[in-house]
């Protein structure tokens, strides 16, 4: 966080300016994201980033997500379920153009605070850990 002490104000603006970089560089070249956020400061940070609108992840909830996921029992067959998938993929069982491929965003931000189209896309969970998605 930008709020840590320990680095000087150059070096985090730097690191983050790579970062930046470098997550556009991965889009570009087709690397997919889920980004999951609560609806807290890291949402501000999920902005910030040069992604999708489709790779951020909404969760209607406060605090920790990765904590109250795993409180519920579902953290885990999540991560169990993008590994598997990321599996598929490099094995080539799943053919890598039949997978939804969105361009990063033309500017700074993953969206325009300013924008009248609403296309977030929310996440709902379900028994079991499925998640679903609404956008």
């Amino acid at each position: 966080s930008h709020l840590r002490p320990g680095f000087d104000p150059e070096h985090l603006s730097r690191m983050y300016e790579n970062l930046r970089k470098n997550v556009r560089a991965a889009v570009s070249s087709g690397v997919q994201f889920q980004y999951h956020v609560g609806i807290e400061e890291h949402l501000a940070y999920a902005r910030r980033l040069p992604l999708p609108r489709s790779s951020i992840f909404i969760h209607p909830i406060e605090g920790r997500i990765a904590r109250l996921l795993e409180r519920v029992g579902i953290l885990w067959p999540l991560l169990v379920r993008t590994l598997a998938q990321e599996q598929r993929i490099a094995r080539g069982a799943v053919p890598a153009d039949s997978l939804p491929k969105d361009p990063a965003p033309e500017g700074d931000y993953a969206w325009d605070l300013n924008d009248t189209e609403e296309n977030l896309v929310l996440g709902m969970w379900g028994r079991g850990g499925k998640l679903t998605t609404c956008r």
